[in-house]
């Protein structure tokens, strides 16, 4: 490698996200630790991908073309719009990469895995992701198992090729070292973090309860957060930029929280996800987003996380009005508020994300 700066690219989604935040919060804490970063956007740089009308407005004759490179390159016989994009979008990427001098690049989107097709071992590879892309695939009702088994192969090359692994959470690093036994020596957990805010809930008599995030994926169980929604006596104000299905219009749907403050006017974060095996082993970074406004967060059960149950109030379907009743005791309430601030103070964003700095500066230390 030619010796340059400690250069970082953040290939990510800037797109009001979680994953916007874990960008922004990795810039904002490798600039303090001396490294020159810069973010690709990949949301600006794909919106009209991600909104499906590219592929509706294209020339035909252009979609002939990338039919024929993807169909030589991943050895496909029949066409799939999804590694179509991925081939796309993995072609601007290197376009970009050869125009600059980096170090180290951190690839944070999973549909930009087709680019370790491209490595050039000129810099620091470091992948990570919010979850595991063949299990996603896998969950799809419409898998199909030539698609599946493309993304396995380029999944096992980036695992084969990157220097360094990153999972968000935990107990995602421990289902895919039983998923991938060979890259154990790769794989690095970087926990999510979050900011303490002066701004905290308060006890009330009568608890609002505050829903943020995605509506539309399957794996946020929405018909959960419906269920919820038509319990008698409770409401659940639902915060998202996706606006509900028509399947789920009895949600109280607010629109997007911009103010992120007025989560504080809240005493109860919640949670739903699906029970599949992805799901509980997996992790929601609004989690940690409740417990810096001191929020107890409401999880389904078949959720557990021992690092975070000092703050969380389990539910179930049946049960999820009791539980509220319960912990609207100001004593019981209290408890998780206090722990739920405890957290919040030893999971800030320098402190989690310092081995992953750490480890960057070693890595360049070594390759320069």
């Amino acid at each position: 490698m030619k010796n340059k700066d400690k250069s970082v690219l953040i290939i990510s989604s800037l797109n009001k996200s979680a994953s916007e935040e874990w960008a922004l919060r990795v810039k904002d804490h490798l600039i303090e630790n001396r490294f020159n970063v810069t973010i690709f956007d990949t949301y600006k740089q794909f919106e009209h991908m991600i909104k499906l009308d590219y592929l509706k407005l294209a020339p035909q004759y252009f979609l002939n073309y990338f039919k024929k490179i993807i169909k030589y390159k991943l050895k496909l016989q029949k066409y799939y719009p999804l590694l179509e994009e991925m081939y796309i979008r993995s072609v601007v990427i290197k376009n970009y990469l050869d125009s600059i001098s980096v170090s180290v690049v951190i690839y944070q989107n999973l549909e930009d895995m087709i680019n370790f097709s491209e490595i050039k071992k000129e810099y620091v590879v470091v992948y990570t992701a919010p979850t595991i892309f063949s299990e996603e695939i896998k969950l799809n009702s419409n898998c199909d198992l030539r698609i599946l088994s493309t993304i396995r192969k380029l999944e096992d090359k980036v695992f084969k090729e990157a220097n360094l692994i990153i999972f968000h959470w935990f107990s995602f690093f421990k289902l895919l070292k039983k998923l991938k036994k060979n890259i154990s020596n790769k794989l690095m957990t970087v926990s999510w973090g979050c900011q303490k805010h002066s701004r905290q809930s308060s006890f009330s008599m009568k608890p609002k309860i505050i829903y943020i995030g995605k509506l539309n994926n399957e794996w946020v169980y929405p018909k959960l957060l419906e269920k919820i929604q038509q319990k008698r006596g409770l409401t659940v104000d639902v915060f998202s930029y996706e606006i509900p299905d028509d399947r789920f219009k009895n949600l109280k749907y607010l629109g997007y929280l911009s103010n992120l403050n007025k989560i504080s006017n809240y005493q109860f974060g919640l949670i739903t996800v699906d029970k599949d095996r992805l799901r509980m082993n997996g992790f929601s970074a609004k989690h940690l987003l409740y417990i810096s406004y001191g929020l107890p967060v409401l999880c389904p059960e078949w959720r557990r996380d021992k690092k975070l149950e000092p703050a969380t109030i389990y539910y179930n379907e049946s049960n999820f009005k009791q539980v509220i009743d319960y912990y609207s005791n100001k004593k019981m309430w209290l408890k998780k508020h206090k722990a739920a601030l405890e957290l919040a103070g030893k999971l800030t964003w320098d402190e989690t994300l310092k081995d992953l700095s750490e480890q960057l500066t070693r890595l360049t230390g070594d390759f320069n």
